[in-house]
């Protein structure tokens, strides 16, 4: 999946990064934007900034995931897929074709979509990619809906007094078939 052609645009409001309705919810604000997303150099406010954003994750069958497809806030529902067994992992027997349901080998849900939106947000501000910010390594985000990391960059980039003004997303994927889930993953 690449994501090409982020474009954040100042938004109306202004150039202060602290712009919020009243005081308080300018504190609250400040203090969930965490320190690595508030680095040491300024972020300059010009007009526009353009965001690059890209995700991959590896498709496996079902059961060594442990969780489905993913794909811009939607599960992707599908018949079994035929695998090729190379080791003999689920037949016992290598090189042979095993039908599966197929699932995404990710610490978090893997929604590359999703995953690739938030870095192109976070590089467009020139802040630390999504990698810095949700590790891996981190329990917090085992399994965790990827809806969740993009509402925190939606924060953060508010935050800092900008909005998107257009999104263009090429999904690569060969199976399954996602063409009868784009209306549900643009709705998202």
């Amino acid at each position: 999946l690449s994501l090409r052609g982020l474009a954040l645009n100042k938004a109306i409001h202004g150039s202060s990064p602290l712009y919020a309705a009243d005081a308080a919810t300018a504190v609250e604000e400040e203090e969930e934007i965490s320190s690595i997303l508030r680095p040491s150099y300024p972020i300059e406010p010009v007009p526009l900034r353009i965001g690059h954003g890209f995700d991959i994750h590896r498709m496996v069958p079902f059961e060594e995931a442990g969780q489905p497809v993913v794909i811009g806030g939607v599960v992707i529902d599908h018949e079994d897929q035929k695998w090729l067994d190379v080791e003999g992992k689920y037949t016992g027997t290598p090189n042979t074709i095993h039908k599966t349901q197929l699932g995404v080998l990710a610490h978090s849900d893997g929604d590359v979509i999703y995953h690739s939106l938030v870095d192109a947000i976070f590089g467009a501000l020139t802040l630390p990619d999504i990698g810095q910010v949700f590790q891996d390594t981190d329990p917090r985000w085992k399994g965790c809906d990827s809806s969740k990391f993009m509402e925190h960059a939606y924060k953060v980039m508010t935050y800092y007094g900008y909005k998107i003004g257009n999104v263009d997303v090429t999904l690569i994927l060969e199976r399954p078939k996602v063409a009868g889930f784009k209306p549900r993953m643009k709705e998202n």
